[in-house]
């Protein structure tokens, strides 16, 4: 790899790249460029009212390879022409092979949908992870394995899908666990989770994607399918990028995309907002009632596993009090289970 040069760059100029439409620097040669050196071009705009004009950083980074140099011809002898091949335009702060772009798929419709952008686009892909908590719908495993069939078929540089796991199933750290800190230090289990302890996300999501991050050993991007009318969960971390929020991409959107491209989770989006795990007490009453009233062998499941856990499934409701509610409404609205 040739010379990393840093470089200043009007925001007039930078965005003309980003058209297309200047495919070349003008530059003083007082840095021996060579054919095969990368530019590091950062975007700068003037500070209002400073005088002298001072100038300051937007934080827009462009990355791009020198192809060509031309000397003279109307050029002042200290200055050269740089050519640089357009589709060699980065919009990242990273330079090609010092990096690795790693996608996180929960397996829905918004990470699903930026997934097949980033490969329609042709967008740099090492990793596809998704970590399994062992709790997804059997819709969503039929819908990865669709996924990574599509995927074989359609893009067949992509990387395979990488499943992670914890070493410790949910159902041990539900009820098994002996914790070892805080004010439950010696009780079993973590029981139902909650808003304000979100243990399940936190050790059979958060954790293993960050000892899958850590056990590359190299720097990461990561994409998250985080929609673009959901900011409240838009979070500033370093090397995290939201490509369906850059391209305002709404949820109904990213469904729509799925849908268009025969991803359809078995129907799940009819009855849930959300198709993590199904066992979720997060999940709203009209959520949970479908749970009952269409997948009757998760709902005895969840019955069980009520019995099992130390703390309530909601605070204001067991499954079994839900399940009677379910079933009084059902009787009025003239249905039935199943």
């Amino acid at each position: 790899m040739g010379k990393i040069h840093d470089l200043k760059i009007l925001k007039e100029y930078f965005d003309a790249k980003l058209a297309g439409i200047k495919p070349f620097e003008i530059r003083k040669n007082d840095r021996d460029f060579q054919v095969g050196d990368y530019l590091r071009l950062r975007e700068i705009v003037p500070i209002p009212n400073t005088l002298p004009v001072m100038y300051d950083y937007t934080g827009r980074v462009l990355i791009t390879e020198v192809v060509y140099i031309l000397h003279g011809v109307g050029l002042q002898d200290d200055y050269v022409a740089l050519g640089e091949r357009p589709e060699d335009y980065l919009e990242n702060d990273y330079l090609p092979g010092t990096v690795k772009h790693v996608v996180n798929l929960s397996g829905g419709k918004d990470s699903t949908a930026m997934l097949l952008m980033m490969l329609e686009d042709k967008k740099p892909i090492d990793y596809i992870i998704f970590a399994d908590t062992g709790k997804d719908f059997p819709q969503m495993r039929d819908h990865l394995t669709k996924l990574a069939e599509y995927i074989k078929q359609h893009y067949p540089e992509a990387p395979e899908i990488t499943v992670l796991r914890s070493e410790k199933t949910f159902d041990y750290l539900m009820f098994d666990h002996i914790k070892i800190r805080g004010k439950n230090k010696g009780k079993k289990g973590y029981g139902w989770a909650s808003m304000i302890a979100r243990w399940c996300t936190a050790e059979l999501k958060t954790r293993v994607i960050e000892d899958f991050i850590k056990s590359l050993g190299e720097k990461c991007v990561q994409y998250i399918g985080i929609a673009a009318d959901e900011p409240e969960r838009l979070r500033k971390i370093p090397n995290m990028v939201y490509p369906l929020n850059e391209r305002g991409i709404t949820e109904a959107a990213a469904l729509q995309y799925c849908y268009e491209r025969g991803f359809d989770w078995g129907g799940l989006y009819n009855y849930f907002d959300r198709v993590s795990c199904w066992c979720c007490p997060l999940k709203n009453q009209k959520e949970l009632k479908n749970l009952y009233m269409h997948f009757p062998e998760l709902w005895a499941e969840l019955k069980e596993m009520d019995k099992k856990a130390f703390n309530q499934f909601k605070h204001s409701y067991s499954v079994q009090q839900l399940e009677e509610k379910f079933a009084r409404e059902v009787a009025l609205e003239g249905g039935g289970n199943g």
